[in-house]
């Protein structure tokens, strides 16, 4: 499983009952799921309003503008609400519902 696809897979996953989610912290969840995937450059954010940069080489931070696509597709889907930005397009704010 490519790199993207897997990232794609673990956003399909990622919408837990809001009770499990409100119990562990978002930025934490976060951090976590970058330790995992190289495609996640940053986490970054405040309270409840945080975001992902996602990246085709951490060392490089070569936007990964495609790549982006994928994740935010597999949220909607699964109604989790992400919103994307940066001027590059590879920025991608989550929120809660």
């Amino acid at each position: 499983m490519g790199k993207l696809q897997h990232v794609s897979t673990v956003f399909a996953k990622a919408n837990e009952p809001q009770a499990t989610l409100a119990k562990r912290d978002r930025r934490t969840w976060l951090e976590e799921l970058k330790a995992k995937h190289s495609l996640i450059g940053d986490v970054r954010g405040m309270e409840l309003m945080q975001a992902i940069e996602l990246v085709e080489d951490r060392e490089s931070k070569t936007p990964a503008t495609v790549a982006t696509a994928a994740p935010m597709e597999a949220a909607r889907e699964n109604r989790l609400l992400m919103g994307k930005g940066a001027m590059q397009g590879n920025l991608i704010r989550i929120s809660p519902r």
